[in-house]
């Protein structure tokens, strides 16, 4: 929101970025409750088949690599984005 009131004068423009910035961060919450998190649920609990039990324990290369990976997947081009838009933003005009 910050960003918005320093870029901008008009009053539309910085009520338009709020909300694209909100519905953003919506819609990513969501991705990330549908399908991240339900592929890191599926690879902890390792169950052999779709609704069995789980493995008393993940597998260690569940846990210590894959589920990074997915995190990372998910994760890193929205760092990647905000990393852009807060250099571009530091940039002197």
């Amino acid at each position: 929101m910050g960003w918005a009131y320093g870029r901008t004068t008009e009053r539309p423009a910085r009520v338009g970025i709020v909300l694209v910035g909100l519905a953003l961060a919506i819609l990513v919450h969501a991705v990330w409750n549908t399908v991240a998190s339900e592929t890191i649920t599926q690879l902890l609990c390792g169950a052999p088949t779709p609704g069995a039990a789980c493995t008393p324990a993940p597998a260690p290369l569940d846990l210590l690599v894959t589920v990074p990976i997915v995190v990372a997947t998910f994760v890193g081009p929205l760092a990647l984005c905000l990393l852009a838009i807060a250099s571009r933003i530091a940039r002197p005009r």
